[in-house]
């Protein structure tokens, strides 16, 4: 019996209604997520492994295993920096205190962490050669991570504005003052001929409210120049005073002694324990240098919304 062109039709369609149920549906391509991380899928089910793709505008990493990285990445040598997105980051860093410079051109290199020294912006900085951490003192705000590639929070002032989730915007101002300080005065006794300072360095912890400057010296002066003569002390004076005349800094505690800022006398009582501070520098001053050795100066201070922090200044010799 020959069949109409109605039912031919209908014997088609219904043929190809079962075979496409009995076919795979095609994914869409996108983001993929389950307990362990993210991925990224293409359409036919496979997805990047060990490679950056450019997603909207940003740079992400995934491993091995497809998933995505966040915090420090190790590629062919080189190393990025990945925030808690995944998105890599480019142009000055602070991880876990250290602060970092990545290629922020779009060079084919762009994201690779800077290493030894890099002229940016007309001015010459100097980063270690093996971990890439910048030796010189920053007098600028850098952004700042943990290492796992969360961001540190910076929280406004308030009676409650410390905690552990983020960094007091009063101790973000005073870290920055003491950078600055630190900065002016190193190069202000780097100027001067026959300098004994050979390089500073300096590195923050726990999001800032640790901070540890190590100044080192030119051992072959050691034992022939007085601390008088070096402008050495300058370092830890000018710190000390930076930290002293802070009006959010409301005690501090050095060597067995606390000061308390509070009050109406507040004034007063800063100016007589900056007096009492310059006494015990005066004290050493005519000292050799390599009195110095391994000695370490430390404050702890407490600021008026909370936060409390260290400040270290140490001495060794090369």
């Amino acid at each position: 019996m020959k069949k109409s062109r109605k039912q031919i039709f209908a014997g088609v369609l219904a043929a190809s209604l079962v075979m496409g149920s009995a076919m795979p549906a095609l994914a869409a391509e996108g983001w993929k997520k389950n307990a362990i991380g993210w991925w990224y899928e293409y359409d036919d089910g496979t997805y990047v492994v060990n490679a950056w793709k450019f997603i909207n505008n940003e740079w992400y990493y995934f491993d091995q295993n497809g998933y995505m990285k966040c915090g420090w990445v190790l590629e062919n040598n080189t190393w990025y920096f990945c925030n808690a997105d995944g998105a890599m980051q480019s142009g000055w860093i602070r991880v876990d205190g250290a602060v970092y410079y990545l290629n922020p051109v779009s060079d084919g290199t762009k994201g690779s962490m800077k290493t030894g020294e890099v002229v940016i912006d007309g001015r010459t900085y100097h980063f270690d050669t093996v971990s890439g951490a910048c030796l010189d003192r920053m007098t600028f705000y850098v952004p700042a991570f943990y290492g796992n590639g969360q961001a540190v929070e910076v929280m406004e002032s308030s009676d409650d504005s410390s905690g552990d989730d983020g960094v007091s915007s009063d101790l973000v101002d005073l870290n920055q003052s003491v950078d600055q300080e630190i900065f002016a005065m190193t190069e202000e006794v780097q100027q001067t001929d026959g300098s004994v300072i050979k390089k500073v360095e300096q590195t923050a912890f726990t999001a800032g409210s640790r901070q540890s400057v190590t100044v080192t010296l030119d051992e072959a002066q050691k034992d022939t120049a007085a601390i008088s003569d070096t402008g050495v002390m300058g370092i830890v004076s000018g710190t000390a005073e930076t930290i002293i005349e802070n009006p959010d800094v409301i005690a501090i505690e050095y060597r067995g002694m606390t000061f308390n800022f509070e009050g109406e006398t507040a004034d007063a009582l800063r100016v007589n324990a900056m007096d009492i501070f310059e006494d015990r520098l005066g004290q050493i001053s005519d000292e050799p240098l390599s009195y110095l050795q391994d000695k370490t100066y430390t404050a702890n201070i407490k600021l008026a919304d909370g936060t409390a922090a260290t400040y270290t200044i140490t001495f060794d010799f090369e």
